[in-house]
Parts: C-alpha cells; structure tokens; sequence
C-alpha cells in the first residue's frame, strides 16, 4: 500500500507504519498544527523509512485516547464548575 507500510507481516502482533494522511484524518488537525504538536512534543515524532515519514499506529491511536480523555476531564470540570 502507497500510504501504509506493515512490518512482521508474519506475526499475528503486527505493527503497522502509517503516513501523514492517514494520521491526520485519525487525529483531526491540519497538518501545521500537527507538525507544530511535533515541535512542542504533543506528538510523536516519526520514524523515517527511506524519505518517509511515518508513524507507528499504536502511537497514533495513544494520542487519539489521550486527546479523548483529556477532553472528557475538560467536560467534567465543566460541569462541575456550572454545580450549583
């Protein structure tokens, strides 16, 4: 695949690489705010394969649950500050 590149096709714990593309439709953002994520070490820094740049999916998807939960302790703190 163009975009993706799988590693240990052989083993059923298969890593697979994945590109800019892919991880920013997973993660919502443009790709400024992504690369600007990267400089400020929000997120992960990709490992290059040849002149490509990508990224482990597991490190993808660890963002996507921490920018979840951080979003739910935001609504929550929301919420509590509107108790009466």
């Amino acid at each position: 695949m163009i975009g993706n590149l799988m590693i240990n096709p052989k083993n059923s714990n298969t890593t697979r690489l994945i590109g800019i593309e892919p991880v920013l439709d997973q993660i919502g953002v443009s790709r400024a705010t992504w690369y600007r994520g990267m400089d400020s070490g929000i997120f992960p820094r990709p490992i290059k394969v040849g002149n490509r740049s990508l990224w482990p999916e597991p490190e993808i998807e660890a963002v996507v649950q921490r920018l979840i939960g951080e979003a739910k302790a935001r609504a929550e703190a929301r919420a509590e500050d509107n108790t009466p």
